[in-house]
Formats: structure tokens, sequence, C-alpha cells
């Protein structure tokens, strides 16, 4: 399952800042119904501020080529866009590498990168929110639905973002740096933080609506989940796998 977000009183929060300093990268699976808002994926931010000191990943349908965006903000604001628009009604991978001051990045879809290089850093950082930006104005509602957030606190390279838009299960890649994994299957509340770290989401608003069709930690492509590679150094080897499937299958 996942969540369907539509208006400022439909979020999923917690009442800190989950980092506060580079390299970090947050990844999402998303269904949008709207293509003429900003949408909000995935903010941190100062709550006691109005869009000043905040980093965002989100939707931008009211931009020409509704682009997906990274966002860093302190009193001035720079921005990566994606090279190609996401698409109605239909589950599409996000993905905002944010490496330093300097080096931030954005991929839809594993690919279309875009990318922004002019030094800013967010200070006073208080509070991470999914599918609204809970500054002191709240705005930039989701329209649609958000699941299998992941935050972690590396850089991830171009190749593994383009894996992990192939349905590739977060925890098969670099398991020890995950700091946050909400899933978001619609039907806990808190939503729970499967990372180990206990950072369990608030949930205000939002309706249960299905999830995304990501493969699952253990297990085989199906077909429906979508051609994906193992990655290497890490995660079930494609040998030892098949060894598991014949055994299962005598």
């Amino acid at each position: 399952m996942s969540r369907t977000f539509g208006t400022t009183s439909d979020y999923l929060e917690i009442g800190s800042a989950l980092v506060t300093a580079y390299p970090f990268t947050v990844a999402c699976w998303f269904y949008s119904t709207n293509n003429t808002a900003s949408q909000n994926l995935f903010a941190i931010c100062d709550s006691a501020l109005n869009t000043n000191q905040q980093w965002r990943l989100q939707l931008r349908g009211d931009v020409a080529g509704d682009p997906l965006r990274v966002v860093s903000r302190t009193t001035s604001q720079v921005d990566a866009d994606t090279t190609i628009g996401y698409s109605l009604n239909t589950w599409q991978h996000a993905c905002g590498v944010f490496a330093s001051a300097t080096d931030r990045r954005v991929f839809l879809d594993g690919g279309n990168k875009g990318t922004n290089t002019t030094s800013n850093t967010p200070t006073g950082l208080n509070k991470t929110s999914i599918g609204l930006v809970r500054d002191s104005t709240p705005d930039s509602p989701m329209i649609g639905r958000i699941a299998e957030v992941v935050v972690w606190n590396i850089a991830l390279s171009d190749a593994i973002v383009a894996m992990l838009a192939q349905r590739v299960h977060p925890y098969r890649i670099y398991p020890a740096n995950i700091i946050a994994y909400w899933p978001i299957f619609g039907n806990s509340s808190p939503e729970v933080d499967l990372s180990g770290g206990g950072l369990n989401l608030t949930v205000v608003g939002t309706t249960l609506s299905d999830h995304p069709p990501v493969s699952p930690l253990f297990g085989f492509d199906m077909g429906w989940m979508g051609a994906y590679s193992v990655v290497a150094g890490g995660g079930l080897s494609i040998p030892v796998a098949m060894k598991h499937y014949r055994d299962m299958r005598v």
C-alpha cells in the first residue's frame, strides 16, 4: 500500500531534521495526478521560517516542462531540474543527491539528470516532512501518492540511482548507510521507519492507496517487478540465488 495526499492537511513528518549536513541522498516512488502545481515529495526545513533554510525534492508542474527539482535554499535559492518532465497517473522514481554545498543532482526514473554547483548550505533545520513543506507557512502539497522513501548519508553514484529506478529494493544498496526507510504502506500510524533508527512518521490526513511495484528484499524477478541487477559486492549473488531457486523446485 501507499498513501495519497491532496491538500495542506495531508502530510507525514518527524519533529527533527533527518540530516543537517552534506552528503545525503533521498529517493522515493511517486504517482502524481496533477501537472500544474508545485508538489513536495520530501523536505527538511526550519519550521520557524517561511521558505528560507530548507532542502526540497519536489515536482514542479507549475514550471515549463514539469521537471522534478532539488532545491537548496538559505536567503537565496539554487535548483537543479531534470531534463524531462514527470508523467501523470503512473508510478515514477525520484532521486535527489545532495553531495556537497556545490554539488547537487536530481534524477527522474534513474536518468534525465539535472545538476547545480552554486554554493548553498541551509542552517537551523529542525523538521522533516513528506507530502508537504512544513515550514512556518506550509506549502506545495503533493497531489497523488508517495511510497518507499529512503535516505542515505552518502551521495549515491549515477549508476546506483539507475539501479534503484529498476525497482531494486533499497536494502540492497549500501544498507549500512541508510538512515531512514519509510515504505509508507498506509495501514499504520505512525508510519514505521524500517531502518532501525526509530524515526517513525507522524501521520496527518492522507488515505490508503495501492503500492508501487517494487521488488521484495529477498526473492526473484517475477516480471511485474521489472528487470534489475544485484549490486556488486552486496545482496544475494545471482549464482547463490539460482541455487536456492533450483533447490526449492526439487
